[in-house]
């Protein structure tokens, strides 16, 4: 058990020194600036994350069923046709949105998600 928790934290520091800023690089714009087009898109995300945490009702990481967000698994910003996808989307609460998600800021985006939830999920089932 202690070499798991060994490799997650050589995993987790190569990770965080890996970490990817969203807005050093240019992002898509929206079809338009204006403020309607602007709000609809609020609009419409937030129609989405309701019905998304509505079916997928706890956090992937930690299991919490409070405080739960939607996080985008690519940033919308750089992926702007998978803003809606719900492929796209996962399940955490706020603390791990924050602290896995963006890896301590909000920032950043975290490539790995997937992965991480895997290798929890298993160590979880493991215990």
């Amino acid at each position: 058990m202690n070499i798991l928790l060994l490799r997650l934290y050589i995993w987790f520091s190569e990770l965080f020194s890996n970490k990817k800023n969203y807005y050093t690089v240019r992002y898509s714009k929206l079809e338009s600036n204006s403020f309607l087009t602007i709000l609809e898109h609020d609009y419409q995300w937030s129609k989405l994350a309701k019905t998304f945490i509505k079916t997928h009702n706890t956090c992937v990481l930690c299991t919490t069923l409070k405080n739960l967000e939607v996080h985008h698994k690519k940033p919308w910003q750089l992926f702007p046709d998978l803003r809606y996808n719900e492929k796209n989307l996962i399940t955490l609460c706020r603390e791990c949105h924050f602290r896995f998600g963006h890896c301590l800021n909000w920032k950043n985006y975290n490539d790995k998600i997937e992965e991480l939830s895997s290798v929890i999920k298993y160590y979880l089932i493991k215990k």
